[in-house]
């Protein structure tokens, strides 16, 4: 997950007008740990029959040099991924992975010292190999999609032109002035927006387990994308952001029954 988020982040990052140039500046810290453990982890691809021990020190490299990179955009969540991946690992002696997952997808399954079998003991198996992703025939854990996210933000926040200042006199224009009262305005329904959603799932299901699922699934998004989203719109432009997100969720809105 990591090279495709990573490919995925050059391609993007070039595709919304930053400069493919700006990745001969890229630097990282303790950078040599890094390449000694995506080297280990490519004698584990070739050699599969490689002892696990090999499988977690890579992985720990990665984690350790993603966490001493942490004011990197993206460089958080490729730490805490593989942290997540790392615990799991160590945790079951090996990845767990769901063999009825696998099939279902009509995925290969994995053959090699770093994956075991999800059993009656497996610990923290929601954080195993049990989310399929049909398209692609493939199953990964929570810990590989914040790894191929984290991968993909750092170059592509790397490839984005530096966001200009705001000017003083900014601050005094008609155009801030009716920007922050239909943000103040966004703002406030957007609570009414989560008291009805409550109060209409419970009136239709009488279930208090689905109206708390209702309530975490609209709030989920806030809480996972908030981590990053400044910077996405730092790279691609405030107002278009804005104006985008505000569209797409008026659509969504109206099409709710």
């Amino acid at each position: 997950m990591l090279a495709s988020g990573v490919a995925a982040g050059i391609f993007a990052g070039i595709a919304f007008g930053g400069d493919w140039r700006r990745l001969s500046t890229f630097t990282l810290k303790l950078w040599p740990v890094l390449v000694i453990a995506l080297a280990l982890r490519a004698i584990g691809t070739v050699v599969p029959s490689s002892p696990l021990e090999l499988y977690l020190v890579s992985l720990l490299g990665v984690a350790v040099v993603a966490a001493w990179n942490w004011r990197v955009p993206g460089a958080v969540l490729l730490a805490f991924g593989t942290f997540l991946n790392l615990a799991v690992a160590v945790l079951n002696s090996g990845m767990p992975y769901d063999a009825a997952t696998v099939a279902a997808v009509a995925a290969q399954p994995p053959n090699d010292g770093l994956h075991v079998p999800v059993g009656p003991a497996t610990r923290l198996e929601f954080l195993s190999d049990v989310i399929p992703v049909a398209p692609i025939r493939s199953v990964f854990s929570l810990g590989d999609f914040l790894v191929g996210l984290g991968g993909f933000l750092i170059p592509f926040m790397w490839l984005q032109p530096a966001a200009a200042a705001m000017r003083g006199g900014d601050l005094r224009s008609p155009n801030f002035a009716f920007f922050w009262m239909g943000q103040a305005i966004s703002r406030f329904g957007d609570p009414i927006t989560l008291i009805a959603l409550t109060y209409v799932t419970y009136r239709a299901t009488q279930s208090a387990l689905l109206t708390a699922l209702a309530v975490l699934t609209a709030t989920i998004p806030n809480a996972l994308f908030g981590f990053f989203g400044g910077a996405v719109a730092d790279a691609i432009g405030h107002r278009r952001v804005m104006l985008w997100c505000d569209i797409l969720r008026a659509i969504v809105l109206a099409v709710v029954p």
